[in-house]
């Protein structure tokens, strides 16, 4: 298989999607993790992917192809593009129930926003100590969605995390 990139398991951890780089543009393969058989998911020309990351319900495939967001779904075949209010995103992740990707993107320094699944106007994250911040990761507990972020203010790098429904943010590590 050409050069591959960016992994994300499936939600059963039997097999990982990844992007294939050929000739022809970047595509999407999964492996199966125990007998190593290698899958083509797409069939692209011409394109460039980036961060592919599967849904927790193991349905789609959300990444990053020329500059937007687009969602790949397994049953269908089909993708569609993600309309979104922000440019350039990068490394999308699902919220633990799908309803919501969170993503970066770097303009004047790495900002984090929240974006519903189905599009529209994405949140900032990171706003109340207006810091640089990156790489959310999610979590679902107690019937409350959080999601846990890297800040960065001047040269204070902290650990944020941010309950969805309130928007309350907490730091947790300073000067990590």
């Amino acid at each position: 298989w050409p050069w591959a990139c960016m992994f994300s398991w499936s939600p059963d951890g039997q097999r990982i999607v990844f992007k294939t780089s050929d000739d022809h543009g970047d595509n999407l393969a999964t492996v199966n993790v125990q007998t190593g058989e290698v899958e083509p998911v797409t069939f692209f020309s011409g394109r460039e992917l980036y961060d592919p990351n599967w849904s927790n319900d193991g349905q789609s495939i959300v990444y990053i192809t020329n500059d937007r967001i687009e969602i790949f779904s397994i049953g269908t075949g089909q993708t569609k593009e993600v309309a979104c209010d922000i440019k350039s995103p990068r490394g999308p992740t699902w919220s633990p129930d799908d309803k919501w990707i969170g993503f970066q993107t770097f303009s004047q320094g790495w900002q984090t926003y929240l974006l519903p699944s189905s599009g529209g106007s994405a949140i900032r994250v990171g706003l109340i100590n207006d810091y640089e911040s990156q790489m959310p990761s999610w979590r679902y507990i107690d019937g409350v969605t959080e999601i846990i972020f890297h800040g960065r203010k001047k040269t204070v790098y902290s650990a944020i995390t941010m309950e969805l429904e309130s928007g309350f943010e907490q730091t947790i590590l300073d000067s990590i």
